[in-house]
C-alpha cells in the first residue's frame, strides 16, 4: 500500500485517548495524527466522596456511562457494596468496569434493536421487569440526561453524580494550518 492510499486520521480526544486509538489504528494500517484537543478533569466538590458512599450503600444499581466515569469513581471508592449491581454503556466501559470492579451485570446493547448507548442501557434495565430500586448514575458534568430521563419516566429513582469534566486543551504553541501538518507527514 502506497503512502497515498493509507488512510490518515486526525485524533482529537484527550492525550491518553489519542495514544490508545493511534496504536490500534496503526495496527490496522492507518496513519493516525494525534492532536489532543480535550482534557479530562476530576470535579472536586467537598463531601462528594461521603455522599457517593452513602448513595451506593442505599442503591440497587450503579450505572456507568464511560471509561472516564469508571476511573473517576475508582479514585473515590475502593470497593462497591457486594449487593450493588453494575450496568455499563458500551463494551469499552464494560471492560473498564470488569478491570476495576470485577463484574458487569448489564451492558447496553444486549437487547436486539438497542445500541451501546444510554438509551440502550435504560431499555436493558427496564426489560428486566423488576423493581430497579434506587439507581446511582456516574457521569460527566455535561453528560446527557437520557438514561436518567428514561428511567425516571418509568418511576425509577436516579441519583446523578457528576465526577469529571471534559474541557478544551489550552493551545500548545502557535496555530498551524491542518493542511500543512498533513502535508508534512
Amino acid at each position: 500500500m502506497s503512502l497515498d492510499t493509507v488512510p490518515t486520521l486526525v485524533l482529537t480526544r484527550d492525550a491518553a485517548g489519542c495514544a490508545a486509538w493511534a496504536l490500534r489504528l496503526r495496527d490496522l494500517g492507518a496513519r493516525p495524527i494525534s492532536f489532543p484537543c480535550l482534557e479530562i478533569r476530576d470535579l472536586e466538590r467537598p463531601g462528594v466522596q461521603a455522599e457517593l458512599q452513602r448513595a451506593l450503600a442505599a442503591s440497587s444499581w450503579l450505572c456507568l456511562t464511560s471509561p472516564r466515569g469508571v476511573e473517576a469513581l475508582r479514585v473515590r471508592v475502593d470497593a462497591l457494596p457486594a449487593a450493588l449491581r453494575i450496568a455499563a454503556v458500551g463494551p469499552a466501559t464494560a471492560a473498564r468496569v470488569r478491570e476495576r470492579f470485577g463484574r458487569v451485570d448489564v451492558e447496553a446493547g444486549q437487547l436486539p434493536g438497542t445500541g451501546a448507548t444510554a438509551r440502550g442501557l435504560a431499555e436493558a434495565l427496564l426489560a428486566r421487569g423488576e423493581d430497579l430500586g434506587h439507581v446511582v448514575l456516574v457521569t460527566a458534568d455535561r453528560g446527557r440526561r437520557e438514561l436518567e430521563s428514561r428511567l425516571g419516566d418509568r418511576g425509577v429513582s436516579v441519583e446523578r453524580f457528576e465526577l469529571y469534566r471534559t474541557v478544551p486543551t489550552p493551545p500548545h504553541g502557535p496555530r498551524r494550518d491542518l493542511r500543512q501538518v498533513l502535508a508534512e507527514r
